[in-house]
């Protein structure tokens, strides 16, 4: 008979270069699955992947799950212009110039400087998806094995006490 504890945790991380997939997993005893989630607010859109992911493995307890991320910088980074916005900002530097010509041109430090203009090289979230699946695969294989361990020794304790106390009765029983 295989006995599972409802008591468990998993700690999984995955390299993909440019960043890190962190995830953890704690259960604990409850009557129901109950599981509750702490995600990075860029990968919030994971959850009910990894809610459905958790309840076909997982039948009892409180889970909590938490997914983060972490930038690895020394990865060397290409940096890159964003050409869309460059040529608005040309297009509103002429208007304004235009209107006031007085008007100071934009510095190349401040065009670089300026919000969304190096292209952005994060990975999104449909790249991450299929990653984060097989991140809590592995996660969730460690949190059953760590379950069934558990259980494993709470079924020794359970048998050695029977042993005791059929022991403890057969002592009892007159002779």
């Amino acid at each position: 008979m295989c006995v599972l504890s409802m008591t468990g945790f998993a700690c999984q991380a995955r390299d993909l270069g440019r960043l890190t997939l962190n995830m953890e997993l704690r259960s604990v005893n409850s009557r129901y699955l109950d599981v509750a989630f702490r995600i990075a607010e860029d990968l919030r859109l994971a959850e009910p992947q990894l809610r459905e992911a958790i309840g076909a493995r997982v039948g009892r307890g409180k889970v909590e799950c938490r997914l983060s991320f972490t930038r690895n910088d020394s990865v060397a980074r290409e940096l890159a212009l964003n050409p869309e916005m460059l040529a608005q900002l040309q297009g509103l530097q002429s208007a304004v110039a235009k209107r006031f010509p007085d008007a100071a041109s934009l510095s190349v430090a401040e065009l670089l400087r300026w919000p969304g203009m190096l292209a952005d090289e994060t990975m999104s979230f449909e790249q991450l998806q299929p990653e984060i699946a097989a991140l809590a695969g592995i996660a969730l294989d460690e949190l059953v094995a760590t379950r069934q361990r558990e259980g494993g020794k709470l079924s020794a304790m359970i048998m050695e006490r029977i042993t005791r106390m059929r022991g403890l009765v057969a002592q009892a029983q007159p002779k």
